[in-house]
């Protein structure tokens, strides 16, 4: 079982990553969410988008308006991940009806940029 300190050391790791990669207008950067049962037996991974769709429209200097909102996107992206993954404790939740109590075993992080290829 994974503990408190464990998910906010893959905090620390998903940001560092982030911040290596240049995120741009196309990229989707997500979280991968691997559940277990209380008995260790894995459920499908479940993944989740952490991206913002950020529209500015502003007159001028359409580079620095460009520049200015993948700085904002990116921000985005590092607080969701300090917000899901920093305070991540690892413990047995309750289970929701048709689903048995069950825990974060694991979080991948993705980062899909199809400008890149």
């Amino acid at each position: 079982m994974r503990d408190a300190k464990y998910f906010a050391d893959l905090a620390d790791r998903f940001i560092a990553q982030v911040q290596e990669s240049r995120i741009g207008p196309s990229s989707d950067v997500a979280l991968v969410y691997h559940w277990e049962d209380d008995c260790g037996n894995a459920y499908p991974p479940q993944r989740e988008s952490i991206v913002p769709k950020i529209r500015i429209r502003a007159s001028g200097d359409q580079d620095a308006v460009r520049e200015v909102a993948l700085e904002w996107m990116t921000q985005t992206v590092i607080d969701n991940i300090n917000a899901l993954v920093r305070h991540e404790t690892g413990e047995l939740r309750p289970g929701r009806p048709g689903f048995p109590p069950a825990r974060i075993a694991r979080i991948d992080l993705e980062i899909i940029d199809p400008d890149s290829n």
